[in-house]
């Protein structure tokens, strides 16, 4: 037994004696977590959310006592993660991370939800997903947005989309409804499946974040046309973003994506409280979540907790789902 077991047990039979009668709330900072604890992702392998996921879960498993692992459940615009950690347990063992889109467009896309998203998980913090390019097949003759769309004027362009309800669904079905262009959408359970397709040439258009379509950019097989997050980085030199192609507006504007962390909805605030200081911690000090947040074209000033959460909240989810509704977006 280690000199801090020891302590930690004098610790609580001293306080269960002197009458202490929550000796973990008042030594919370070092009883959680007491179990291994999940990561639970909305999408599957390589998207953003997953990468996130595997750089904290890394740095965790150094620095806790307990095992910190990853498990991927994509589907159901991420409802089958987020159904798994609203009925796990609360006791913050169980985090979902995925993309916020999924979140908030749940309660008005899907007609029997199996969990109220807003009143049966709790969120813990939130991530910019990063310099988020769109790419076309390289054989596909475009070489801006503006050229996709005047080709999609003439023909139907199949376009790959990581998640049911996602921001870059919205963008391409208010470019249809601005244009005139045709797109067919092809909505995948995450970036990894959707790449398979526009890599081979299945697809002639598809967008995701940076660390996931990097190789493919890497290897000629797809070209960046747009960084459809507004966020430029060294990464894409040269790539513009919507408003150097001429697109405006809020669809094209305000949706800054993120990815989110969420418990189950009873899970105690100081639990939050050290999961928040942790991701903090990871952010600061792990070599691990640096290199994914660069893989992501991400340098600053990417992570919400806290009132800086909340507000990013109670905008976010009003803004995306009244534009879902103007553009009478539909589950397919």
């Amino acid at each position: 037994m280690t000199t801090r077991q020891i302590t930690r047990r004098l610790f609580l039979t001293g306080s269960a004696a002197i009458g202490v009668t929550n000796p973990l709330r008042a030594f919370s900072a070092d009883v959680w977590p007491t179990k291994p604890v999940k990561f639970v992702v909305t999408v599957t392998p390589g998207g953003s959310p997953d990468l996130v996921a595997r750089a904290f879960a890394q740095y965790w498993s150094g620095i806790l006592s307990q095992p910190v692992t990853v498990e991927n459940k994509p589907g159901g615009m991420g409802m089958i993660a987020m159904d798994y950690v609203a009925k796990s347990p609360p006791d913050g063992h169980a985090i979902s991370i995925g993309i916020h889109s999924q979140v908030a467009q749940t309660p008005i896309m899907l007609k029997h939800p199996p969990i109220d998203v807003n009143k049966d998980l709790k969120p813990v913090a939130a991530f910019y997903t990063g310099a988020s390019p769109a790419c076309v097949y390289k054989d596909f003759p475009a070489k801006s947005m503006r050229e996709v769309v005047e080709i999609a004027k003439q023909r139907t362009v199949n376009v790959g989309n990581y998640s049911l309800a996602s921001t870059w669904q919205l963008m391409l079905v208010e470019i249809m409804r601005e244009t005139g262009a045709k797109f067919n959408i092809v909505t995948y359970k995450g970036t990894s499946e959707m790449l398979r397709d526009l890599m081979s040439g299945v697809l002639d258009m598809g967008a995701g974040a940076l660390g996931g379509m990097m190789p493919g950019i890497a290897s000629g097989r797809m070209r960046p046309i747009v960084i459809i997050t507004n966020l430029k980085t060294d990464k894409l030199p040269g790539v513009p973003v919507w408003a150097d192609e001429g697109f405006t507006g809020p669809v094209f504007n305000n949706l800054r994506e993120t990815n989110i962390l969420q418990v189950n909805a009873k899970t105690p605030q100081w639990v939050v409280d050290r999961q928040v200081e942790l991701l903090k911690e990871g952010v600061a000090k792990s070599e691990a979540v640096r290199v994914a947040f660069e893989s992501l074209g991400l340098a600053s000033d990417y992570m919400f907790s806290g009132t800086a959460l909340d507000d990013m909240i109670k905008v976010y989810r009003p803004t995306i789902q009244q534009l879902t509704k103007e553009l009478k977006l539909e589950a397919q």
